[in-house]
């Protein structure tokens, strides 16, 4: 029966589907999927009958039996849907991480899955010299796959939750310097190292600008569209001048519908540049034909996201301009490249002899006979008038000599001594110091 507002007692809805929820005889809570609403409303009203005939014991044996099904079993059950939530590159992925579990443990049945057998299988594969990194994300696949398994009741609990997660040290940190990207230059052709500029100007994953069509390219409005990132959601990318001429130019060179188009001399029919072939056939030559070790096709974007957070010091531009989900993707491109964290120390210590100058400078002020520089913060008359907004931010610190020994103050005639702040030299007028009292 349905309740006053309208909603069935018993019923209700999570992630599109309806669900069902009772009790049996014995007060129990019970579960149960139930697919559309008036297909859950019947599945109710049946659940409801059996509790009262008391069938519902038979039932609950059945669904016992369900959840016996076996690894293989599930992986192809969940397998259509979970393909349809991924992009393109996470399509070979998914299969890769269904076919381990396939291999692993297709025949057991879900509750011979238990945190000790999983994680032995995590040491082995440790053992096996695999990057903890690699580990993690086939934990985190099996942990999101039995999940689905606990909501559709299939699983009591899911194992994975007490199997202690391996910590990933396998973050990347190379970045190309400018001196570096002039040595690529010199020795790729220009419509070769276009495609490289684009990266370091857009932050663009291989896929995502190696599959990109034209209709996606907005150069009026300096944008661009990728309609199904990583995440499998659409994103907007911006473009500066620079990456509007360069899209320009490679839309113009050749009539497909891909920016970076080439033609299949097999079948006669255009497609997008392949990825692969490109990096094998032009990229890793000219690094190694410039010198440059160590370096992979997504440190490029790695050095988009350096050079944009160097350049704005605001780690939420550079999460919007990469499209990430969160700040802690983020934080993995913000580490400044090399120079720039010498030049910050550079920096630092400059700053730290400016001070010990200006220090100094304050110090040789002082006359002898006890007389030492207190600041005090000046008056409105010691600070040249001018724009209101200026004079806040460039305030001025008058230094007046205070002779300790006779008590008295020096007459403002006798001084006029400024100091700008930030550690400047003082600049000084004549300034009469009196003698102390013999």
């Amino acid at each position: 029966m349905a309740r006053a507002g309208g909603v069935d007692r018993g019923l209700f809805e999570r992630r599109g589907s309806w669900w069902i929820r009772y009790f049996d005889g014995e007060g129990k809570e019970h579960k149960e999927k139930g697919g559309t609403k008036t297909e859950a409303r019947a599945l109710l009203e049946l659940r409801r009958t059996e509790i009262r005939k008391g069938e519902f014991e038979a039932r609950f044996v059945g669904r016992k039996k369900r959840r016996s099904q076996t690894v293989s079993q599930l992986v192809e059950l969940y397998s259509a849907a979970r393909l349809k939530q991924v992009s393109v590159k996470g399509r070979a992925e998914e299969l890769r991480y269904q076919n381990l579990w396939k291999e692993l443990w297709g025949s057991r049945a879900l509750s011979d899955l238990t945190p000790g057998l999983i994680g032995g299988w995590v040491a082995e594969s440790l053992g096996d010299s695999k990057k903890p990194g690699t580990v993690l994300r086939a934990l985190n696949h099996l942990r999101a796959l039995l999940n689905q398994a606990c909501e559709d009741e299939l699983l009591e609990r899911n194992p994975v939750d007490k199997v202690k997660k391996p910590v990933a040290n396998d973050e990347r940190h190379r970045y190309l310097s400018h001196a570096e990207e002039a040595r690529l230059k010199a020795v790729m052709l220009a419509r070769h190292f276009d495609l490289v500029e684009l990266a370091l100007l857009t932050g663009l994953r291989k896929s995502e600008q190696f599959e990109l069509k034209k209709e996606d390219v907005d150069l009026v409005n300096k944008r661009l569209r990728i309609p199904r990132s990583k995440s499998g959601k659409a994103r907007e990318v911006r473009l500066n001048t620079r990456a509007v001429e360069l899209l320009r130019a490679a839309m113009k060179s050749q009539p497909s519908e891909w920016v970076f188009g080439t033609m299949n001399n097999a079948t006669g029919e255009w497609t997008h540049r392949r990825a692969e072939l490109f990096l094998k056939k032009v990229f890793r030559p000219a690094l190694e034909a410039a010198g440059i070790k160590n370096l992979h096709w997504h440190d490029l974007r790695h050095t988009f996201g350096s050079r944009t957070y160097a350049a704005t010091k605001d780690v939420y531009v550079v999460k919007e301009l990469l499209g990430h989900s969160s700040l802690r993707m983020t934080e993995r491109y913000t580490h400044l490249m090399p120079g720039e964290t010498q030049a910050a120390v550079d920096a630092l210590l400059a700053a730290s002899l400016a001070n010990q100058v200006h220090s100094t400078s304050t110090e040789e002020l002082t006359p002898t006979g006890g007389v030492s520089a207190q600041p005090v913060v000046a008056g409105r008359s010691q600070v040249k008038s001018g724009n209101r907004n200026q004079n806040r931010n460039q305030a001025k610190v008058a230094v007046r000599l205070v002779d300790f020994t006779t008590k008295k103050k020096p007459r403002r005639s006798e001084v006029s001594t400024l100091v700008e702040p930030h550690g400047f030299e003082p600049r000084t007028s004549s300034v009469q110091g009196r003698r102390s009292p013999s």
